[in-house]
């Protein structure tokens, strides 16, 4: 399995555009889409999920199956996702979370999950994080991404060049995307690359990535 996670600096920055806009690109990769969402005291229960306890479960996964603007994991099946789940767990109940996740997803060739805290959790093949630059807060969880993040994805208007006080590691790649379509060819090829990359990292030198800038 290969797993792409999508982390942002804080919450509504952008991170689910930026996975919809991934999944039109790179259709052929069939993707199947997770959307993670973290609650404090637990979660509402559910007949039709998956949830570790009765009343206040620690987490509950369900599949959408309608694709829909509506919610974000309707917008995925909408973007051409062959699945979309989403799995809603208590802060302190991730242990039983991310084993059912990885159990309902055992199976599926390729997985774009939108969450920060799985990275502590799941090493993903690819890491990146959602920066909007107008914006102040930084969450601990999006810090801690970045030090594992492959790519930074810096959202801004259409028509505003992008700021190069941006400070990456060497490592990091930086794309940038609008919000008129939350996409950008360049990173749809990094992604793929990097994905075909490490899959044949065992039987090939590994492809040269460091030409592909924004």
């Amino acid at each position: 399995m290969k797993i792409v996670v999508v982390a942002g600096q804080a919450r509504k920055v952008g991170k689910t555009s930026v996975v919809a806009g991934l999944i039109r690109g790179l259709r052929r990769l069939h993707w199947t889409a997770v959307k993670i969402s973290t609650h404090r005291y637990g979660v509402p229960h559910s007949d039709d999920a998956a949830s570790g306890g009765d009343g206040n479960p620690d987490f509950i996964l369900t599949e959408e199956t309608t694709p829909s603007a509506f919610t974000d994991t309707g917008r995925f099946l909408a973007a051409g996702a062959r699945r979309a789940l989403w799995l809603r767990v208590k802060s302190d109940g991730w242990q039983g979370a991310v084993a059912s996740l990885l159990e309902s997803l055992a199976g599926d060739e390729t997985v774009i999950i939108e969450s920060g805290s799985i990275m502590n959790m799941v090493a993903p093949k690819v890491g990146i994080l959602v920066l909007d630059r107008s914006r102040r807060e930084m969450k601990a969880n999006a810090r801690r991404a970045l030090a594992r993040a492959a790519a930074v994805v810096e959202i801004r208007p259409a028509g505003r060049r992008p700021s190069r006080s941006l400070h990456l590691p060497p490592r990091v790649r930086r794309f940038t995307v609008t919000r008129k379509d939350y996409s950008n060819p360049k990173l749809n090829r990094f992604v793929l690359l990097e994905l075909r990359r490490l899959e044949n990292s065992q039987l090939a030198k590994p492809r040269p990535v460091g030409d592909i800038t924004d």
